[in-house]
């Protein structure tokens, strides 16, 4: 990435000059406005040290030169004789060459090559003068970040945009080390918006590279502030530190216990479910249609889960009988759960079903729901949130009562809901999640995933079907029929690697269909960066 430096040439002159007289050239120098140098004195000001390097860019070369004192104010003296007739002179502070001048302006690359050591812990300041000896007033063309360690290990910082414009700070390299101890840090970071995320990593002497923090949400980083991540615990840097960072999660609609016709009844079933699950062992469960007594069921045989969500018709986990909901359960040996809710894929997110205003004002029958869940990883500072839905499916409308609408019209289509309905399901994105932690939304879509209204959804998620490095693209139902199903569970994830995903189609204590659909899962991992933020504080210098 590079940086633009405001140095711009005063004139024009078409004329091809002679080189002229050269000489050792002294420049003023005023340091930058706010300062942003790291070496800070007691009142937090920034002043320039004796032996601080600048590169001069002019029309034909570049030279270094040293500050003769320290103060606010201080000189600088070329190495070299320079040319003393030019139209512009451009200074970078700290001094590089990772730097392009074309006789009017100077962008610095901070980016790569060996002196991208002399980037790191220090502001990028540049000046312009159009005298040779002439006053260079410096002023910032980045930010900061600030981080603090309690690991005396680190050899090198790199931060990373997660966009395809990824820039990275180097703070050491072969042939310029700059050790970290205990102790508080800056590293510049370019001005601009990061659009989905950045990282920061941090290397010990091993060499081996280990994640300091991990945002995933839009981020702008303004020129002259400070961007104060908080203190990068040693535990960091611990591989053995304890808590998972992989998990299985599934999805399943295990079909209404009411449901189902002659011998498909959740009596002849509980059993064949229960095995499969023993089986799977997923650490969490998303479930569709399901009802109070196949919950119980399930939580009495596995006693580790915890489970939250309430019915379509707002009723609590323990009052809904028949009426079916999308319960999350959890492994809580594994998990702490910080938050969740239920909202209504309606025109109503908010509003609870009631007996003469149901909240199905798109449906031909009830209204769907979506319950979210946000969790901590037990023993990590590691975040992230899971939604199960269940969407509308594709049965055609008809003249009974079931398939109007409350205020008397006719229920859409199939997939006219479903385009409504994903469309709160992202709208809700930023209410439950405002963090941006890794994400999961997973269930019964009733669709691929892949028509035209997940677009936007697309966007922002990867499918697991298509994108996990083990895939399974089959059906996902059968309905008690080897002829029937087609693709229609699906798990959509954000900030996480998915390294499979599959469909059990196995059969389970002597039955060949435990429900009308198969249980889908994924095995998930956070990104070695996905470490969260400590602290997060933005300061003007």
């Amino acid at each position: 990435m590079l940086l633009a430096c405001a140095c711009g040439k005063e004139g024009t002159n078409e004329q091809v000059k002679e080189e002229g007289p050269r000489a050792i050239v002294t420049f003023s120098a005023t340091a930058p406005v706010p300062e942003t140098k790291i070496e800070m004195d007691g009142t937090g000001k920034t002043a320039w040290v004796k032996g601080d390097k600048i590169m001069l860019y002019y029309d034909g070369g570049s030279c270094e030169a040293t500050a003769d004192e320290s103060g606010e104010t201080t000189t600088f003296t070329t190495a070299d004789a320079i040319p003393t007739d030019k139209d512009v002179y451009c200074a970078v502070y700290p001094s590089t060459r990772l730097a392009n001048f074309d006789g009017s302006d100077v962008t610095v690359d901070m980016i790569q090559g060996n002196e991208a050591a002399t980037l790191a812990c220090s502001a990028i300041c540049t000046a312009k003068t159009t005298t040779s000896g002439g006053d260079l007033h410096f002023h910032n063309v980045a930010a900061m970040m600030k981080f603090t360690t309690t690991s005396n290990k680190i050899h090198e910082a790199r931060f990373y945009s997660e966009t395809g414009n990824t820039f990275t700070i180097v703070g050491s390299n072969t042939d310029a080390r700059v050790p970290y101890s205990v102790g508080t840090y800056y590293v510049p970071v370019p001005a601009g918006t990061s659009s989905t995320g950045f990282s920061l990593r941090l290397k010990k002497y091993d060499g081996e590279d280990y994640p300091a923090l991990y945002r995933p949400a839009s981020r702008t980083f303004e020129v002259s502030h400070i961007y104060n991540v908080g203190t990068i615990e040693s535990k960091v840097f611990n591989p053995a530190a304890e808590g998972p960072t992989s998990f299985r999660l599934m999805s399943f609609n295990i079909l209404r216990a009411d449901l189902g016709g002659e011998g498909n009844q959740w009596t002849d079933r509980k059993d064949a479910c229960l095995a499969m699950l023993e089986a799977n062992a997923p650490d969490l469960l998303g479930l569709q249609e399901c009802t109070s007594n196949q919950r119980n069921d399930i939580l009495r045989a596995f006693p580790k889960y915890g489970a939250v969500g309430i019915s379509v018709k707002g009723q609590s986990a323990s009052a809904y009988e028949t009426v079916s909901s999308n319960p999350i359960l959890y492994d809580g040996t594994k998990f702490t759960l910080e938050q969740w809710g239920t909202y209504w894929l309606t025109a109503e997110p908010t509003r609870t079903y009631t007996a003469d205003n149901p909240n199905n004002t798109w449906y031909y029958r009830k209204p769907r729901t979506a319950t979210w869940a946000r969790f901590k990883v037990n023993g990590r500072d590691l975040h992230f949130v899971f939604v199960c839905l269940h969407l509308q499916d594709d049965k055609s409308t008809g003249d009974n009562s079931d398939d109007i609408d409350y205020d008397g019209t006719k229920a859409q289509a199939g997939a006219d809901c479903r385009a409504k309905e994903i469309t709160v399901v992202t709208d809700k994105l930023a209410t439950i999640n405002p963090d941006g932690y890794p994400m999961i939304i997973g269930g019964d879509f009733n669709s691929t995933g892949t028509e035209d209204y997940y677009s936007t959804l697309r966007s922002g998620f990867s499918l697991a079907r298509l994108d996990a490095s083990i895939k399974d693209t089959g059906r996902t139902s059968n309905g008690f029929s080897q002829e029937g199903g087609s693709t229609i569970d699906n798990i959509f994830y954000r900030g996480f690697n998915a390294s499979v995903f599959a469909v059990d189609r196995s059969p389970y204590a002597g039955r060949t269909y435990i429900s009308d659909h198969y249980p889908v899962f994924a095995d998930f991992s956070f990104p070695a960066t996905s470490m969260a933020l400590d602290g997060w504080e933005e300061t003007d210098l």
